[in-house]
């Protein structure tokens, strides 16, 4: 959070869905959660430029522990997107 609020291109820093944290989950053998994959580290973004938004964040949601093209080294993923208006 702290290298994205000193960005320059980047207006503000908002913490998302925090209240993830909060909600209690199964794991699997691999300690992975089967409910709320997403992170509650998850951040939007202000982009200076334009005033748009974006979310960026880390899961594990699909992950398969193997070291894939898509996801090298296999333990976590990064993930962006747009807001939906």
């Amino acid at each position: 959070m702290e290298l994205a609020e000193r960005h320059p291109e980047v207006e503000f820093v908002a913490k998302d869905k925090e209240s993830k944290k909060l909600r209690s989950s199964e794991f699997d053998q691999n300690g992975r959660a089967k409910r709320f994959h997403r992170s509650n580290f998850d951040l939007q973004l202000g982009l200076a430029a334009t005033g748009a938004a974006m979310y960026v964040g880390v899961t594990v949601n699909g992950i398969t522990g193997r070291n894939t093209e898509r996801h090298p080294g296999g333990l976590i993923a990064f993930w962006w997107c747009a807001p939906v208006v």
